[in-house]
This record gives structure tokens, sequence and C-alpha cells, in this order.
């Protein structure tokens, strides 16, 4: 089992002194020096065979969505581009990319067709950097995941 790079100089340290704390600069340096290359993996493997990735791919291709989902995919969007929170809203390619990325997720759910929770459950992680919030403190354009 690997343990965290560091784990057995800081764990010895505190047994020492009692307290925990953070190592000197030159300790630091050392523990990175030495044990972060004992994280590594060994020999990694590969997840999936090729032929594997291309059933899943025609496997996506199968799954359908009904036209009404299209449409509760374009409600989805259209907010972003209409309210004064946004200076910049979801464009069609990033309509595009949540229709594929919900087929694909209709897929992953072992279905064949997509469903409105494959559409809710991306829609955030796929339109933070799509969509430009008009920031509070000043009057520019900053992504939304980087203001507060």
């Amino acid at each position: 089992m690997l343990s965290k790079p560091g784990t057995n100089q800081i764990a010895a340290r505190a047994a020492k002194t009692g307290a925990l704390g953070y190592p000197e600069a030159a300790s630091e340096r050392q523990i990175l020096r030495t044990e972060a290359g004992a994280a590594k993996l060994e020999s990694p493997r590969p997840l999936l065979t090729g032929a594997e990735v291309t059933r899943m791919q025609a496997g996506v291709e199968k799954a359908r969505v009904h036209d009404s989902l299209v449409g509760y995919a374009f409600e989805i969007v259209k907010p972003t581009r209409d309210t004064e929170h946004f200076t910049l809203g979801v464009s069609p390619r990033g309509s595009l990319m949540l229709y594929c990325a919900a087929h694909a997720m209709a897929y992953l759910d072992g279905r064949t067709f997509g469903a409105p929770s494959n559409f809710k459950s991306l829609a955030v992680p796929l339109f933070l950097r799509a969509t430009r919030e008009r920031s509070k403190r000043r009057n520019r354009r900053t992504n939304s995941y980087a203001t507060s």
C-alpha cells in the first residue's frame, strides 16, 4: 500500500516532538526528493482496450434523446443568456456539449435513452467555464468559478 509522500518522516517527527507542525524548508525538500518517487505507480495498466472504447462509443451513439429533452436542454441554457448576472451565456456549442454529454451519461447509466436527470446533473459542471459572471465588485468580465 502506498502512503502519502512524507508521512513516515512526519509521523516520526510528531512522535519525537509531540507536535505535528510544519517541517523546516530543508527537511521538506528532502521529503519531496526521497518520498515523492515512492508514491509513483510502478507500471500503469490501461483500463480499457481499444476495442472496448470503440464498443462504448457505439453504445453512446445508440442512446436516443427524445425531442422533448432537446427543448429541455435549451430551457436550461436559455437563462444563462437572458440574465443580468452573466455578461456571456452558454453558446450553441455549449448546448451541443450538454446534449452529447447527456447521451454519454445515459449509456453509462445503462440506458439506451436520455433522461432529464442526465441534463440536470451535467449542466453546472459543463457550464462553469462556458459562462462569464458579472462581478459585483468591479464591472469587468471574470470566469464564474473565479469570483467570490
